[in-house]
């Protein structure tokens, strides 16, 4: 009996160690915002209002009757280089804009990884004006960049891989412009 329960203490020190190296091995070897593209309301409603305003020469009302926020496109890349499979517990992400928090704490899929794999997470995240910090509004009337950053926590328990992305700027007169010919 003594011989069964040190051989199980045994194994799980060695699961315990195994996970430990893996978990502490895990990469995430990017975080990049890929992308900032206008989230449209494209009920009959308001693209009848947007109309009206386009025909009067107020492009910027229709764009305000249409336009919601803004979804912000990340990708997320991990890395396990150890022999084992490792489990991914749904990741926890922030975006900020202009180093103000735009979105709550949101969570990406669960799921296993491969030993010696490479996984991509595509996240998309819609944010409503509303959110947006009068910083980021003024910028948006003047034109001006915003700066879209990334924090991310994933893992399992008490193994996890804190991750904050690079800063990413975009041209809101670009992100306009998109909005404009997906308007026309």
């Amino acid at each position: 009996m003594r011989k069964v329960i040190a051989g199980l203490i045994v194994l799980i020190l060695v699961i315990g160690a195994l996970a430990w190296t893996g978990y502490n091995r895990l990469m995430v070897t990017s975080t990049e915002a890929t992308g900032i593209t206008p989230a449209l309301n494209t009920g009959v409603a308001s693209l009848a209002r947007a109309s009206i305003k386009v025909m009067t020469g107020d492009i910027l009302g229709a764009a305000d009757e249409v336009v919601e926020g803004v979804e912000v496109d990340i990708e997320l890349t991990l890395e396990n280089d150890f022999f084992t499979p490792l489990y991914l517990a749904p990741g926890s992400h922030a975006v900020f804009l202009n180093g103000v928090e735009i979105t709550r704490q949101f969570q990406s899929e669960s799921g296993w990884m491969r030993p010696f794999a490479t996984k991509v997470l595509h996240i998309s995240v819609a944010v409503p004006f509303e959110q947006f910090p009068e910083a980021v509004v003024a910028i948006l009337i003047e034109g001006g960049n915003i700066d879209v950053k990334v924090e991310s926590t994933i893992g399992w328990s008490i193994f996890t891989v804190d991750h904050t992305s690079d800063v990413y700027t975009y041209s809101v007169l670009d992100t306009l412009e998109s909005i404009i010919k997906r308007l026309l």
